[in-house]
């Protein structure tokens, strides 16, 4: 989620409706309670850094990626 501001997470809410996990920016918007560790990853805001080392991260862990998008699906339901 590479908005700075999000106040309705319609774009989140999506991904986790078909098991993406969300890379989001802390306090970027009114998804912060439904974005967890068990659902995807928050990053410092605006910090590209940790936001591409998340992003590498989930691509080169497949297992990871799956559980926190299944966990974003059933959350989302």
């Amino acid at each position: 989620m590479t908005s700075r501001e999000d106040p309705f997470p319609s774009t989140v809410l999506e991904a986790m409706d078909v098991e993406v996990p969300v890379i989001g920016f802390q306090d970027a918007g009114g998804f912060k309670d439904i974005v967890t560790e068990n659902t995807g990853v928050l990053v410092p805001y605006l910090d590209v850094n940790e936001m591409t080392k998340a992003v590498i991260s989930l691509l080169n862990d497949p297992e990871l990626r799956d559980n926190l998008g299944k966990n974003a699906s059933e959350l989302n339901k």
